[in-house]
Protein backbone atom coordinates (compact mmCIF):
# COMPACT_ATOMS: atom_id res chain seq x y z
CA UNK A 1 0.00 0.00 0.00
CA UNK A 2 1.40 3.36 -0.68
CA UNK A 3 2.29 5.79 1.70
CA UNK A 4 0.23 8.82 2.51
CA UNK A 5 2.57 11.25 0.92
CA UNK A 6 3.02 9.57 -2.35
CA UNK A 7 -0.98 9.70 -2.76
CA UNK A 8 -1.43 13.10 -1.99
CA UNK A 9 1.50 14.13 -4.32
CA UNK A 10 0.07 12.00 -6.63
CA UNK A 11 -3.11 14.00 -6.74
CA UNK A 12 -1.93 17.01 -5.83
CA UNK A 13 -0.12 16.84 -9.42
CA UNK A 14 -2.98 15.35 -10.68
CA UNK A 15 -4.68 18.68 -9.54
CA UNK A 16 -1.92 20.87 -10.75
CA UNK A 17 -1.70 19.53 -14.53
CA UNK A 18 -5.91 19.84 -14.94
CA UNK A 19 -5.28 23.37 -13.39
CA UNK A 20 -2.80 23.71 -16.12
CA UNK A 21 -4.63 22.11 -18.74
CA UNK A 22 -8.06 24.23 -17.66
CA UNK A 23 -5.68 27.18 -17.99
CA UNK A 24 -4.33 26.57 -21.28
CA UNK A 25 -8.01 25.90 -22.90
CA UNK A 26 -8.87 29.41 -21.64
CA UNK A 27 -6.03 31.28 -22.50
CA UNK A 28 -7.07 28.79 -25.96
CA UNK A 29 -10.33 30.27 -25.96
CA UNK A 30 -9.91 33.86 -24.89
CA UNK A 31 -7.01 34.38 -28.24
CA UNK A 32 -9.41 32.44 -30.55
CA UNK A 33 -12.54 34.99 -29.33
CA UNK A 34 -9.97 37.84 -29.67
CA UNK A 35 -9.23 36.56 -33.22
CA UNK A 36 -12.69 35.99 -33.94
CA UNK A 37 -13.34 39.95 -32.75
CA UNK A 38 -10.23 40.96 -34.69
CA UNK A 39 -11.52 39.69 -37.59
CA UNK A 40 -15.45 40.41 -36.96
CA UNK A 41 -14.03 44.03 -36.79
CA UNK A 42 -12.21 44.22 -40.21
CA UNK A 43 -15.04 42.76 -42.30
CA UNK A 44 -16.80 45.27 -40.39
CA UNK A 45 -14.37 47.78 -41.55
CA UNK A 46 -14.50 46.52 -45.37
CA UNK A 47 -18.27 46.11 -45.31
CA UNK A 48 -18.49 49.73 -44.12
CA UNK A 49 -15.89 50.48 -46.83
CA UNK A 50 -17.60 48.80 -49.38
CA UNK A 51 -20.94 49.99 -48.49
CA UNK A 52 -19.97 53.54 -48.67
CA UNK A 53 -18.14 52.94 -52.13
CA UNK A 54 -21.04 51.64 -53.37
CA UNK A 55 -23.36 54.82 -52.19
CA UNK A 56 -20.84 57.30 -53.40
CA UNK A 57 -18.44 56.18 -55.85
CA UNK A 58 -17.33 59.35 -56.62
CA UNK A 59 -15.45 59.95 -52.63
CA UNK A 60 -17.29 63.25 -52.74
CA UNK A 61 -17.93 63.09 -49.09
CA UNK A 62 -14.20 62.34 -48.94
CA UNK A 63 -12.86 64.32 -51.48
CA UNK A 64 -14.39 67.59 -49.56
CA UNK A 65 -12.94 66.44 -46.07
CA UNK A 66 -9.82 65.51 -47.33
CA UNK A 67 -9.40 67.72 -50.02
CA UNK A 68 -8.43 64.86 -52.54
CA UNK A 69 -9.31 63.16 -55.95
CA UNK A 70 -9.84 60.15 -55.45
CA UNK A 71 -13.29 57.93 -56.71
CA UNK A 72 -14.17 54.10 -56.13
CA UNK A 73 -15.65 53.69 -59.87
CA UNK A 74 -13.53 50.86 -60.06
CA UNK A 75 -14.56 49.01 -57.42
CA UNK A 76 -17.90 49.47 -57.47
CA UNK A 77 -18.07 47.69 -61.01
CA UNK A 78 -16.03 44.90 -59.83
CA UNK A 79 -19.10 44.51 -56.72
CA UNK A 80 -21.42 44.82 -59.07
CA UNK A 81 -19.94 42.31 -62.10
CA UNK A 82 -19.55 39.86 -58.44
CA UNK A 83 -22.97 40.70 -57.10
CA UNK A 84 -24.40 39.44 -60.94
CA UNK A 85 -22.13 36.38 -61.19
CA UNK A 86 -23.67 35.44 -57.51
CA UNK A 87 -26.64 35.86 -58.89
CA UNK A 88 -26.67 34.17 -62.02
CA UNK A 89 -25.00 31.40 -59.84
CA UNK A 90 -27.95 31.44 -56.97
CA UNK A 91 -30.34 31.39 -59.94
CA UNK A 92 -28.80 28.04 -61.66
CA UNK A 93 -31.69 25.98 -62.44
CA UNK A 94 -34.59 28.23 -61.51
CA UNK A 95 -36.86 28.85 -63.86
CA UNK A 96 -37.45 32.18 -65.77
CA UNK A 97 -40.57 34.47 -66.07
CA UNK A 98 -41.48 34.81 -69.35
CA UNK A 99 -44.64 36.80 -68.62
CA UNK A 100 -43.54 40.77 -68.28
CA UNK A 101 -46.08 43.68 -66.93
CA UNK A 102 -47.96 44.91 -69.31
CA UNK A 103 -46.63 48.31 -68.58
CA UNK A 104 -43.08 47.04 -69.77
CA UNK A 105 -43.22 47.62 -72.97
CA UNK A 106 -40.60 47.48 -75.24
CA UNK A 107 -38.96 50.30 -76.95
CA UNK A 108 -37.70 49.03 -80.24
CA UNK A 109 -35.30 46.17 -81.01
CA UNK A 110 -32.13 47.58 -81.23
CA UNK A 111 -33.43 49.17 -77.70
CA UNK A 112 -31.18 48.88 -74.38
CA UNK A 113 -33.71 49.56 -72.62
CA UNK A 114 -37.70 48.62 -71.74
CA UNK A 115 -39.92 50.91 -71.04
CA UNK A 116 -41.73 51.01 -67.71
CA UNK A 117 -43.90 54.17 -67.47
CA UNK A 118 -43.25 57.86 -69.34
CA UNK A 119 -40.29 58.41 -69.62
CA UNK A 120 -38.90 55.65 -66.88
CA UNK A 121 -37.17 52.75 -67.79
CA UNK A 122 -35.37 49.32 -67.00
CA UNK A 123 -33.35 46.54 -68.26
CA UNK A 124 -32.30 43.43 -67.15
CA UNK A 125 -28.81 44.16 -65.88
CA UNK A 126 -29.85 47.23 -64.08
CA UNK A 127 -27.63 49.18 -66.25
CA UNK A 128 -27.84 52.59 -67.61
CA UNK A 129 -25.88 52.82 -70.74
CA UNK A 130 -25.34 55.86 -73.15
CA UNK A 131 -27.40 56.79 -76.08
CA UNK A 132 -24.88 57.13 -77.88
CA UNK A 133 -21.60 58.72 -78.18
CA UNK A 134 -21.35 62.28 -76.41
CA UNK A 135 -19.24 63.91 -73.83
CA UNK A 136 -20.26 64.25 -70.10
CA UNK A 137 -21.68 67.97 -69.55
CA UNK A 138 -22.60 68.00 -65.78
CA UNK A 139 -23.36 65.15 -62.48
CA UNK A 140 -25.30 66.43 -59.82
CA UNK A 141 -25.93 64.14 -56.70
CA UNK A 142 -29.03 65.22 -54.78
CA UNK A 143 -31.65 63.03 -52.59
CA UNK A 144 -29.13 60.08 -52.96
CA UNK A 145 -29.39 59.66 -56.27
CA UNK A 146 -26.89 60.94 -59.60
CA UNK A 147 -28.27 62.87 -62.45
CA UNK A 148 -26.03 62.74 -65.29
CA UNK A 149 -26.13 65.13 -68.17
CA UNK A 150 -24.73 63.61 -72.03
CA UNK A 151 -24.57 66.04 -74.90
CA UNK A 152 -24.54 63.48 -77.82
CA UNK A 153 -22.37 64.15 -80.88
CA UNK A 154 -26.46 64.37 -83.01
CA UNK A 155 -26.81 67.74 -80.59
CA UNK A 156 -29.27 66.29 -78.51
CA UNK A 157 -29.05 66.52 -74.36
CA UNK A 158 -29.69 62.83 -72.57
CA UNK A 159 -30.89 63.19 -68.77
CA UNK A 160 -29.96 60.46 -66.96
CA UNK A 161 -31.84 60.70 -63.74
CA UNK A 162 -32.27 58.74 -60.18
CA UNK A 163 -29.18 56.65 -61.06
CA UNK A 164 -27.63 54.79 -57.84
CA UNK A 165 -24.09 54.87 -58.61
CA UNK A 166 -22.14 56.87 -61.45
CA UNK A 167 -19.09 55.41 -63.06
CA UNK A 168 -17.90 58.44 -65.10
CA UNK A 169 -16.84 61.81 -64.85
CA UNK A 170 -17.44 65.55 -66.13
CA UNK A 171 -16.05 65.80 -69.75
CA UNK A 172 -15.76 62.07 -69.83
CA UNK A 173 -16.23 61.01 -73.72
CA UNK A 174 -18.93 58.33 -73.80
CA UNK A 175 -20.21 55.72 -76.90
CA UNK A 176 -23.21 53.68 -77.04
CA UNK A 177 -21.62 51.18 -74.82
CA UNK A 178 -20.41 52.69 -72.07
CA UNK A 179 -22.27 52.06 -68.28
CA UNK A 180 -23.47 55.40 -66.85
CA UNK A 181 -24.07 54.04 -63.81
CA UNK A 182 -26.82 51.68 -61.99
CA UNK A 183 -30.49 51.88 -60.45
CA UNK A 184 -32.33 49.77 -58.57
CA UNK A 185 -35.29 48.96 -60.38
CA UNK A 186 -35.72 51.86 -62.71
CA UNK A 187 -34.53 54.86 -64.01
CA UNK A 188 -35.39 58.45 -65.86
CA UNK A 189 -34.29 58.97 -69.17
CA UNK A 190 -35.44 62.34 -71.85
CA UNK A 191 -33.58 64.32 -73.71
CA UNK A 192 -33.54 68.12 -75.26
CA UNK A 193 -33.24 69.90 -78.33
CA UNK A 194 -33.89 72.95 -79.10
CA UNK A 195 -35.81 73.71 -76.02
CA UNK A 196 -37.87 70.93 -76.82
CA UNK A 197 -38.26 67.55 -74.69
CA UNK A 198 -37.97 64.08 -76.66
CA UNK A 199 -38.68 60.39 -74.74
CA UNK A 200 -36.28 57.60 -75.70
CA UNK A 201 -38.65 56.15 -78.10
CA UNK A 202 -38.87 59.42 -80.39
CA UNK A 203 -34.99 59.33 -80.44
CA UNK A 204 -35.28 55.50 -80.96
CA UNK A 205 -37.17 56.01 -83.88
CA UNK A 206 -35.25 58.95 -85.81
CA UNK A 207 -32.07 57.14 -85.09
Amino acid sequence: MEDYEKIYQRIHERKQEKFENKNQKKQKKKSALKLINRLLGVLCLILAFLIYAYKDPNANFINRLFHTNINFTAINQKMIKFSNQLTNFFSFGTKKETTTNNDDLPVAANSKFVRVSDFYYTNNNKTAYSFSSGTVLSINYEESTYQIIVRHDNSYLGIYEELDTCFVKEYDRVTSDTQLGNFETEFALYFIKDKVTYSYEDIIQNK
